[in-house]
């Protein structure tokens, strides 16, 4: 068999293509171990004892930490996190100011509440005490974005992001770069305490598989249509 110019074209977009859908799959799996790793991360600190915001001297490297924080709450100045769904159903997060020293918050997101349109909701009969020990994670969101501006007493903001970062301005103390997510039902029955991530391996594995057999597809297709111009000469 003697290749034409069009057939060594054909092969070498063939084998270019096949070596891109190779590469892309693995990786795919470089992705996949690295989301098992921290998944393994993850698991190990919901494990190990509940740490107390007021002897934490860093806040780095705490995502998913358990942890928990005593203060008084400041209903005056909350965070409604919009379009927030659970189990399907639309609703918004509460987020709270703790005040866990003088000058010092962070910001508690107290649960999950229904909402028809994903924003309207009643604060005023989701207020519980005002003293609380707090229990639950911390998540550490960062947020791109310009900050909130401060000073200008909208309150409750609407926000789409729950960022100390994005929100700091807007208070009078100093929030702490973490938020705590509460892990316990509120004494409020509409309140529903918001699970942490499931550790799963996500898509990477099914996309992986995906490109290697696109890799394939490429080879094989490539050879059968060089086979069938053969026979059709």
């Amino acid at each position: 068999m003697r290749l034409r110019p069009k057939d060594i074209a054909l092969i070498l977009v063939a084998v270019g293509a096949s070596a891109t859908c190779i590469r892309l799959g693995f990786w795919q799996l470089d992705r996949l171990g690295q989301r098992r790793a921290l998944n393994s991360l993850y698991e190990q600190r919901f494990a190990s004892p509940s740490i107390d915001l007021a002897t934490v001297a860093s806040f780095d490297s705490l995502e998913f930490t358990r942890a928990h924080a005593s203060g008084v709450y400041d209903y005056e100045r909350q965070l409604v996190a919009v379009m927030r769904r659970l189990n399907g159903v639309l609703g918004v997060h509460i987020v709270t100011p703790l005040e866990v020293s003088n000058g010092v918050a962070v910001l508690v997101n107290r649960g999950w509440v229904s909402s028809a349109d994903g924003r309207t909701v009643n604060l005023r009969s989701l207020t519980e005490r005002d003293s609380a020990r707090v229990e639950g994670y911390l998540t550490v969101p960062i947020a791109p974005g310009r900050p909130s501006a401060g000073g200008r007493g909208d309150w409750p903001a609407y926000v789409v992001r729950v960022s100390p970062q994005l929100h700091a301005a807007r208070f009078p103390y100093r929030i702490l770069p973490v938020v705590l997510v509460r892990g316990r039902s509120a004494s409020v029955n509409e309140l529903l305490p918001i699970p942490p991530p499931e550790a799963t391996d996500g898509p990477h594995l099914s996309y992986a598989l995906q490109w290697f057999a696109f890799a394939l597809i490429a080879l094989i297709g490539t050879a059968v249509l060089l086979r069938a111009e053969v026979r059709d000469t």
